[in-house]
């Protein structure tokens, strides 16, 4: 692949030598190393992003501590000699997926020794647009969690309280509007015996119809009508004639 040095002025490309340079079985060789300092020096680059930096480092073993202690070694030497910062890009775990916790990060845990500062993201559960993330190491300052949304084109911007405020009155709004749909059915199937715990789990003779009838395919998206339909009493919670427990029923 190409490899690009991207400054505050220009895209630094040198295809051939970069790519001689560049011997994926040597953790960054020391002529790739100066290559890049002098280009930084050169054009006065405040930030290097290296994505991702197994690839890109030339890793053999990422699990193995004294190959990545060494590697994090020659980019903090690199980072202090040229007052450039380095913002590498690292993936996570299968099973760290999900998590915003530090250790969640692949490989040896010599590398989140070395940093300064990191920062991990996460898809939101519920809402893949959005993205949360956490700063969750800072040599120099707190930490703090924060979201974000994707918009169009691959650009992301910061949410705040009133995002969310709107996002959450917009969501609320959207559940309040599907309440007669809900009262619709219940009237249609008066027979139905449909309880909460059945739409949590997504069975039931009912539910399947109660959430295509609703527009939702989550289950929890139809508790959330169902919940608020009780909260205003539009449906009430009765014992059921056959079994344990209650079920939905209009008052």
């Amino acid at each position: 692949q190409d490899q690009s040095i991207v400054t505050n002025n220009a895209l630094f490309t040198r295809k051939t030598n970069l790519q001689k340079l560049l011997d994926i079985t040597n953790m960054f060789p020391t002529s790739f190393l100066k290559a890049l300092e002098k280009a930084i020096v050169r054009d006065n680059v405040d930030l290097v992003i290296i994505d991702p930096l197994a690839s890109a480092g030339g890793l053999r073993d990422e699990n193995n501590n004294a190959e990545m202690g060494a590697l994090a070694t020659r980019l903090r030497t690199l980072a202090g000699k040229t007052g450039c910062a380095l913002l590498l890009v690292h993936h996570t775990t299968k099973e760290g997926s999900g998590s915003l916790d530090t250790n969640a990060g692949r490989g040896a845990g010599a590398l989140k020794s070395a940093m300064r500062w990191i920062v991990s993201f996460r898809k939101k559960a519920d809402n893949w647009s959005v993205i949360e993330a956490a700063v969750t190491k800072n040599t120099h300052g707190g930490l703090c969690d924060f979201s974000m949304e994707r918009l169009a084109g691959g650009v992301v911007r910061e949410l705040n309280a009133k995002d969310f405020k709107e996002r959450e009155e917009a969501e609320s709004q959207a559940w309040i509007e599907r309440v007669p749909q809900l009262v619709q059915f219940m009237k249609d199937n008066p027979r139905s015996e449909i309880t909460r715990g059945g739409i949590n789990n997504g069975q039931g003779y009912y539910v399947k119809d109660l959430l295509k009838n609703l527009f939702v395919d989550n289950p929890k998206d139809a508790l959330k009508v169902v919940d608020i339909a009780l909260n205003r009493g539009d449906v009430v919670l009765v014992s059921r004639q056959k079994e344990k427990g209650e079920c939905l029923a209009l008052p």
